[in-house]
């Protein structure tokens, strides 16, 4: 599966090392999710690897929320430190880039 990588960071370890999450739409219905360690170098490249199968919702959130959780139940001694969600949104997102989205929105300001 190709999809773009949205990496925002949830939690970085004592070592450096960073937990990141990608979150990404398949245009159809279904999010998704998958979590990174990342690693950056001295010389300030990036390498990353998979820390978690990828993990899926009918939404964002759900989807979001589930990778939460497995990063909870994978990282328990620093459970408490993990960021919640929510995580960066997918760009044309039909669940927050809809009208009836936005019209929902602006009446609850």
């Amino acid at each position: 599966m190709s999809y773009p990588l949205q990496m925002d960071l949830m939690f970085t370890f004592k070592d450096g090392q960073e937990l990141v999450l990608n979150t990404w739409h398949d245009g159809k219905g279904i999010f998704y999710c998958e979590l990174f360690r990342r690693v950056i170098d001295m010389h300030g490249d990036k390498s990353c690897s998979s820390a978690s199968p990828t993990l899926d919702g009918h939404s964002c959130k759900e989807a979001q929320e589930a990778a939460y959780s497995y990063a909870k139940d994978s990282y328990p001694p620093v459970a408490e430190q993990i960021k919640n969600p929510p995580y960066l949104i997918p760009a044309g997102s039909p669940s927050y880039a809809s009208p009836r989205w936005r019209s929902t929105r602006s009446r609850n300001k």
